[in-house]
């Protein structure tokens, strides 16, 4: 599920970033033209002040958008996805071989209010937001009996 979302989201990003890149390309080349009207004198100097502010600063967000959009699709997601099997697969072992500071902050990623203990035992009062896409799997599908 979750390489299949992966996969989508980078196709989605791949199309959103070639507009991007067209748009700043678009914008560069009407600085350069508003240059060109400023030395010619078809345009005042507080004029071009005024549109060439307007477009370094389309140009920086659309930059910065598109530098955090490469780091973001730079994401091995097949070592995140191992890196997540290996800590929820024995949260015992990654809990004491963490450090300290570490161990606590994923503690709380994966039981936020804390855990309850009672005489049934250990439970948490809310799911983490990292197990509420989970769907249940019924007995039939993973082919083991009805208990």
């Amino acid at each position: 599920m979750i390489r299949t979302n992966w996969t989508a989201r980078n196709l989605d990003d791949t199309s959103g970033r070639q507009a991007l890149t067209k748009k700043l390309t678009g914008l560069k080349a009407k600085r350069s033209r508003l240059t060109d009207y400023l030395a010619d004198g078809t345009i005042d100097r507080s004029s071009y002040r005024e549109q060439i502010g307007k477009i370094n600063e389309s140009i920086a967000l659309i930059s910065d958008t598109l530098n955090d959009e490469n780091k973001e699709a730079s994401i091995d997601i097949e070592a995140c996805i191992a890196w997540c099997q290996t800590v929820l697969g024995n949260l015992k072992e990654f809990w004491t071989s963490a450090p300290p500071d570490l161990g606590v902050q994923y503690f709380n990623l994966i039981f936020p209010l804390g855990l309850m203990v009672d005489k049934e035992g250990y439970r948490t009062p809310i799911n983490s937001p990292l197990f509420n896409n989970l769907q249940p799997v019924s007995p039939q599908k993973i082919n083991f009996c009805i208990p």
